[in-house]
This record gives C-alpha cells, structure tokens and sequence, in this order.
C-alpha cells in the first residue's frame, strides 16, 4: 500500500513540475489570449495540491484547532448542565397541623463549579428552583382526616383530636364524700356518694363521666337523720 502511495505521489509531483514548465514557456511565447487561455491550468494544479493534501492526511493547523474548540464547548456545555443546581433543601413542615390539604416546600439555587463560572453567565439551569407538593397530617387518637382539621372519636376533642376528654370534680355534698375524689375523672370513671354519721344520703349515690365531660345526674345532698 506505501509503494502504491508512494507512486502516486511521485506522478502528481512530476504532472506539478511539466505544468509549472509549460506555464514559464507560455509566458515568454504566448500572447496575452493564449496565455488567459491557460488559466485554468493554474486552477488544476490547485486540485491536485487538494488530492495530495487529502492522500497524505494533512490539514490545515486552524480547522484542528476550531473542532478542539468546538468539542471542549460541547464537553463544557454538558458538565455544567449536569451540575448547575446546589443540593435540595430539607423540605419545610406541613402548612397544616393536621389533616388534608397542606404544602411543603424545598428549594436549591444556582451554584455551579468553578469551572463553570463563564458558562453560567449566559446559561440557565434546566428545572425548576422550588418545589411545593402537597401534604398531609394524621390525626390523633384514630381521628378522621378532613379539610386542615380532624373528626374526633368519642372521648376526644381539639382540632386534631389531641385532647382527651375527662370529668373535673363531680362536687362534694355538705356532711359527706365522694370516691374517688381526685379529678381528672377518665370517661366511664364512676364515683360514689356516703354521708358521714348522722346524716342520710338524698338522691342518688353513684354518678358516671360521661363523653361529653360531665357526670350524669345531678349532687346528692346529706340530710340529718
């Protein structure tokens, strides 16, 4: 394959020189319309010199240089699109305390390398900058989720049902007790009425917590026997 190559070469370089030869000869014998006649000898040994050019490999030092340029950007361009953003915030807590129809949000912003620093000044990064999807809250104590609140199960109460329900003080009667005494009272907490000595219960003796936060029935009285 080298010799064969190396044969053409030698047949443009002798087909260069006679053309260059019968250029000098026709410049001292010919007249100024033969000679114009001639011109597109000159255009033929410039296709040849492009033939040999393309043959041998060789290329002109600037068209190398414009696509190592070019494959730089393009290998710039990716690297920083890649690594435009900074890291997600934490998101923040749910809008809502409890319930449906709350939001969180987390952002990041445009921090990209060092080595980037003259790209971001005419690129954008690609997506976006926050993000607010929605969220919601359970209830507590078995609560139903609703619009921002909760349903409440019997014996709870609050806008998230954190708060259980229970009976203060059921009172105590004049001349007499109450067990147990100590509030707060759990729902279905039962107390119990007695009179001191000398003194007779009057109305009922047990009274009951119910879910609404109060005892049933009403303060028995002691009266003297």
């Amino acid at each position: 394959m080298r010799w064969i190559l190396g044969a053409v070469l030698v047949a443009f370089a002798l087909i260069e020189a006679a053309d260059q030869s019968d250029v000098k000869n026709d410049g001292i014998f010919m007249d100024e319309a033969s000679a114009k006649a001639f011109g597109p000898r000159r255009v033929k040994r410039s296709w040849l010199g492009g033939i040999i050019k393309k043959i041998t490999g060789e290329e002109r030092s600037e068209e190398k240089e414009s696509r190592k340029e070019t494959a730089r950007r393009n290998e710039l361009n990716r690297f920083c699109t890649a690594n435009c953003w900074s890291q997600w915030t934490p998101y923040s807590p749910c809008s809502v305390q409890c319930g449906h129809g709350g939001t969180r949000t987390r952002t990041r912003s445009k921090a990209p390398p060092a080595r980037c620093s003259g790209w971001a000044a005419g690129h954008n990064c690609n997506g976006p900058s926050l993000e607010r999807p929605g969220c919601s809250v359970p209830c507590s104590n078995g609560g139903t989720p609703g619009n921002a609140m909760c349903s409440c199960p019997p014996g709870f109460i609050g806008k998230c049902c954190e708060t259980k329900v229970t009976c203060q003080h059921p009172g105590r009667p004049a001349h007499g007790d109450v067990t147990p005494s100590s509030p707060p009272h759990d729902i279905g907490t039962r107390v119990t009425y007695r009179c001191e000595t000398g003194y007779r219960l009057q109305g009922t003796d047990t009274r009951t917590c119910q879910t609404n936060g109060k005892f049933d029935g009403s303060l028995p009285t002691c009266e003297r026997k």
